[in-house]
């Protein structure tokens, strides 16, 4: 599929490539939730996806095919109509970025994937969008943390794990949302930690080291916040 699109690359024009950046930025969402998420939960996306192409591709990822049978799927379906320009090269961003989701491709290295797909000027703009994508992510992960009140569902939570199989342990942690799953983390109880990281993917352990990062300084910061107004009352 990449060498495809490659080749076929200068039959394209700027402003067709212009037109790919808001889907580049709608397939680095997808991306990112499915990472967080796991690949089912894109069927929580479907309702709201309205390009027909894509919302079809979802659906077969869904559906269980692997990358080579996505790959030939799409393959199939592109070159089953004459098109050209934008209608051409957003099927093709499409079908690469799902690949790339399927194989399970980390949102940044999709995006700078992408971008040079459209063209080495396009690389910037594709990790431009990928950091706002993060960023908005993040912010959630900081507004949850508000409060930071988790030592009564890290007793409860250690509790269940403790009595369970581990294949009842990772249905468990598929309901848990992956920022309550942060701040549970985030207390440093090394034994439930460990317990958890036994039973999630790689994927999701990386995702969750960061997101305790970004817990912990905000943490600080308002323990600081706490320390000052503390002196000054003092004073």
């Amino acid at each position: 599929m990449l060498e495809l699109i490659m080749n076929l690359r200068p039959c394209f024009t700027d402003e067709d490539k212009e037109k790919c950046i808001p889907l580049l930025r709608r397939m680095l969402e997808i991306s990112d939730f499915s990472q967080r998420k796991g690949l089912l939960a894109l069927k929580d996306m479907l309702q709201e996806e309205e390009n027909a192409f894509l919302k079809l591709v979802m659906e077969s990822i869904i559906g269980g095919l692997n990358p080579k049978g996505l790959s030939d799927f799409m393959q199939q379906l592109i070159l089953a109509k004459e098109y050209a320009g934008y209608e051409l090269l957003s099927r093709l961003v499409i079908a690469q970025g799902c690949l790339y989701i399927l194989e399970g491709l980390s949102s940044r290295h999709m995006a700078l994937q992408l971008g040079a797909m459209l063209g080495e000027q396009y690389c910037l703009r594709a990790e431009a969008v990928w950091a706002s994508i993060n960023l908005a992510a993040k912010e959630r992960i900081i507004e949850t943390a508000k409060p930071k009140t988790v030592q009564p569902k890290c007793c409860v939570l250690e509790f269940l794990l403790a009595h369970m199989s581990d294949t009842t342990v990772q249905r468990v942690l598929k309901e848990v949302d992956n920022a309550e799953l942060a701040i549970i983390l985030s207390s440093g109880r090394s034994e439930l930690t460990e317990m958890i990281f036994n039973n999630i993917s790689k994927r999701l352990r990386e995702i969750l080291v960061e997101d305790i990062e970004v817990i912990d300084v905000i943490s600080e910061i308002h323990n600081k916040d706490i320390r000052n107004t503390a002196g000054k009352m003092a004073g």
